[in-house]
C-alpha cells in the first residue's frame, strides 16, 4: 500500500510563503525579546539545521534530473519501483507524465479548465485517483482516465478554502480525501460519499492512510484526526503551529510536518514534541515514509531531508527550485517533482 505525500500547488505555495514571511518577522521580534529576557523561541535557526547528520550543500549525485515541458508539477505517486504518475499544470491545462518499469513517457493532457489537479494516489500500477482543487475527480484504469466528475457540489472553488487538498488510497476500493472546508470524502472504487464535516474550525491540509479504513488527517490548527473502523475521531492538538503534511506507512507510525520547519513522529500511542529540521523560510511541505524507520521530506529551496531510525539529516540540495512533492514506494526508490517541471529519481535515497 502506497501513501500519497502531501503536495503544495504553486499558487498555494505563494500563500504559504506570505505566511512564512510574516511568521519570520514575528520570530525576529521574538528573538529580540528573548535575548533581553533570557527566554527561547521554538524554531530552527541555521545553526540548528547544521547540527543534523549528512552534510552536503551541493547537488546530490544520487538524484537524476529529467526536464519535461509539462509545466509546474503539483503531485507525484509511485505504486512501486519505476511505476509512477505525476501531474503538472500549465495555462489552465493539466498534464500527466508517467513511468512504466522506469521508462518515462511524454506529457499528455489530462484535463482543461477543471482546476489544478492537486491530489493524487496510485494504489496499484495503472490505477490512480486524482482530484483537482475544484473537486473534480478522475480515475485511471488500465491507461485510461475517466471523465472528471465533482465529488463536492458545494465546493466554493479557488481561491476559497473549499478546495480538495489531498487523497490517500490503500486499494482500488478505498480512498479518503480531505478539503479546505474540514470535510472528508470516501471512495469505494465506484462512487464517492457526500462530504462529511469532520473539522469544524480549520482546513484539512493532508491525509495518509496506513491501512484500509484507518487514516490520519492534519489541519491548520496543529491538530490530528483519526479515521478508524469507518469513524472519525475529533481533532486532537499535537502542535501549536499549522500542520502541513503527514505520512503513515502503517497504523503505528506517522510523521507530520508543520509550518515552522518542524517534524513530529507518532509511535503508535503518542506524538513527539515538534523537532526543528529546517529553517522557517524553507519549511518542507511534502514527505514520504516508505516504512517506520525511513522518511524523506522536500523543501521550497530544492532540498531533501532524510529521516533514518529516529534521526533527521541536514537539508541536502538536489535542485535549484522548489520541490513540490515526493513519493517513495520503498527505501530503494524515490521520485521528487519540482515547480519548474523537473522529475528527479534516485535508487539510493538514504545513501545505503
Amino acid at each position: 500500500m502506497r501513501k500519497l505525500p502531501w503536495h503544495v500547488p504553486p499558487k498555494r505555495l505563494i500563500a504559504f510563503t506570505v505566511v512564512i514571511v510574516i511568521v519570520s518577522a514575528l520570530l525576529v521580534v521574538g528573538l529580540v525579546v528573548s535575548a533581553k529576557t533570557g527566554g527561547s523561541v521554538g524554531t530552527a535557526s541555521k545553526q540548528d539545521v547544521k547540527s543534523g547528520r549528512g552534510a552536503n550543500a551541493s547537488i546530490s549525485s544520487r538524484w537524476k534530473v529529467m526536464a519535461t515541458n509539462a509545466g509546474t508539477f503539483n503531485v507525484v505517486s509511485c505504486e512501486s519501483v519505476g511505476n509512477c504518475v505525476a501531474i503538472a499544470s500549465s495555462t489552465g491545462k493539466d498534464y500527466v507524465v508517467g513511468s512504466n518499469d522506469g521508462k518515462w513517457g511524454s506529457p499528455y493532457q489530462l484535463a482543461q479548465y477543471q482546476g489544478e489537479f492537486v491530489a493524487l494516489s496510485c494504489p496499484r500500477v495503472q490505477r490512480c485517483v486524482a482530484i483537482s482543487d475544484l473537486s473534480a475527480a478522475t480515475v485511471l484504469r488500465n491507461g485510461i482516465w475517466s471523465k472528471p466528475t465533482t465529488i463536492d457540489p458545494n465546493n466554493p472553488g479557488v481561491p476559497y478554502p473549499g478546495m480538495v487538498n489531498a487523497v490517500s488510497c490503500t486499494t482500488t476500493r478505498f480512498c479518503a480525501a480531505v478539503d479546505g472546508q474540514g470535510n472528508s470524502e470516501i471512495f469505494n472504487g465506484t462512487s464517492w460519499t457526500t462530504p462529511t464535516k469532520i473539522d469544524q474550525n480549520f482546513s484539512l491540509n493532508d491525509i495518509s492512510c496506513g491501512s484500509t479504513m484507518h487514516c490520519a488527517a492534519v489541519d491548520g490548527g496543529g491538530q490530528v484526526l483519526i479515521l478508524a473502523n469507518g469513524r472519525w475521531s475529533g481533532p486532537r492538538q499535537i502542535d501549536n503551529a499549522a500542520l502541513t503534511a503527514i505520512s503513515c506507512p502503517n497504523t503505528t507510525f506517522c510523521v507530520a510536518l508543520d509550518l515552522l520547519g518542524r517534524a513530529l513522529t507518532f509511535d503508535g500511542s503518542s506524538w513527539s514534541s515538534p523537532q526543528n529540521i529546517d529553517t522557517v523560510s524553507d519549511a518542507p511541505f511534502a514527505l514520504s515514509c516508505p516504512d517506520s524507520s525511513h522518511c524523506i521530506a522536500v523543501d521550497s529551496a530544492g532540498r531533501v531531508l532524510d529521516f533514518v531510525k529516529g534521526s533527521w539529516s541536514r537539508p541536502r540540495q538536489i535542485d535549484n527550485v522548489a520541490l513540490t512533492a515526493i513519493s517513495c514506494p520503498n527505501t530503494t526508490f524515490c521520485v521528487a517533482v519540482t515547480s519548474s517541471g523537473n522529475v528527479l529519481t534516485t535508487t539510493n535515497p538514504f545513501g545505503n
